[in-house]
């Protein structure tokens, strides 16, 4: 990596744990150059601005959310329910270890931008929609696949049945976040079998 896309990111890296842990808001560009330890004429020659830097923290997000959760329990086997436990229970362990080092939960990282700013900044309004119809397209293939096994009894619509599993999973979510308790995201396989109608 030459040391231009390396400073890239640095502030990049920077930018998505101070969001996360705290909140868009909160963090000004002086506090992501200061946590960078780099000066803001460097923010400016790769950001334009702390939503460009937001914008592209949301896509390195969803890339990695992909790669390391999706993808992964998509690979390690072929039956749609035992994919689904495992995209759950990847989400548990990465809000358990926030748990476990900082004493909370930090919640989705997309779902606290939307809260925060989906009717505030329309760039990025359209970009966490993307992120989370890109989720629905792993849940469809869940559900479809679930459904024509005869594991999933209930008949619905995939993208319809999709949104709910991901309603339920970004429920989880802020309910562990505001309660303190990790564990409260894995309620969310019991709870999702009911819905699909799995025995």
């Amino acid at each position: 990596m030459k040391k231009g896309e390396k400073t890239k990111a640095i502030i990049l890296e920077t930018g998505r744990d101070l969001f996360w842990k705290f909140s868009f808001k909160d963090i000004s560009v002086d506090h992501i150059c200061e946590t960078a330890e780099v000066n803001k004429g460097t923010f400016y020659r790769y950001f334009e601005s702390k939503v460009d830097l937001c914008l592209q923290v949301i896509d390195h997000n969803y890339e990695m959310m992909i790669k390391d959760i999706f993808e992964r329990s998509f690979s390690e086997t072929s039956d749609p329910i035992t994919r689904y436990e495992g995209i759950i229970r990847r989400i548990y362990n990465l809000q358990k270890g926030f748990y476990d080092d900082e004493g909370r939960c930090r919640g989705c990282p997309f779902v606290n931008l939307a809260m925060e700013l989906a009717n505030q900044e329309e760039s990025i309004r359209k970009k966490l929609n993307k992120v989370y119809e890109g989720m629905i397209e792993y849940f469809s293939e869940i559900y479809s696949q679930a459904e024509k096994q005869g594991i999933a009894t209930i008949r619905s619509d995939k993208n319809e049945m999709a949104r709910k599993m991901l309603y339920v999973l970004n429920g989880s979510l802020v309910s562990s976040k505001i309660g303190k308790r990790p564990d409260l995201i894995l309620e969310v396989i019991p709870t999702t079998r009911v819905l699909l109608g799995v025995a």
